[in-house]
């Protein structure tokens, strides 16, 4: 049996919010222990005072390493891309939905980045920030 072109879109549309909605469920899992680690980490290993000898800010330490975390996540999430390009072969996908859900993607992104920077901040050593 092959599918009619009204069916091949309402499974485009569903696939789509199914591999959105996976792709976010994977930025919310991994982003904050992911994001505490690299402050957690600085602690650790004592280089955080290394670091704070540099002409950098306390601020700009943690909004640069805040930034590379989030970066890595989104260019990770963006690995979709292709699937929703294949996927919209068959139609059913609305462009703007598309972008709306990435950048629902990337706010979330930063959130639990500053999550987990938090978490990492308040503590002492790595498994504390990752159990917070």
């Amino acid at each position: 049996r092959t599918l009619s072109i009204r069916e091949a879109a309402t499974f485009a549309g569903r696939f789509a919010t199914v591999l959105m909605q996976a792709i976010l469920l994977a930025v919310v899992a991994m982003t904050p222990g992911y994001a505490a680690t690299a402050l957690a980490e600085e602690k650790t290993r004592d280089t955080l005072i290394l670091l704070l000898t540099t002409p950098l800010t306390d601020r700009e330490i943690v909004l640069g390493k805040a930034a590379a975390r989030v970066a890595f996540v989104l260019a990770a999430a963006l690995g979709g891309l292709p699937v929703f390009g294949l996927t919209a072969l068959f139609g059913g996908i609305d462009p703007r939905a598309l972008l709306v859900g990435y950048g629902v993607i990337a706010a979330t992104a930063v959130v639990c980045a500053a999550i987990g920077l938090n978490a990492a901040a308040n503590t002492d050593d790595l498994r504390a920030a990752l159990v917070r």
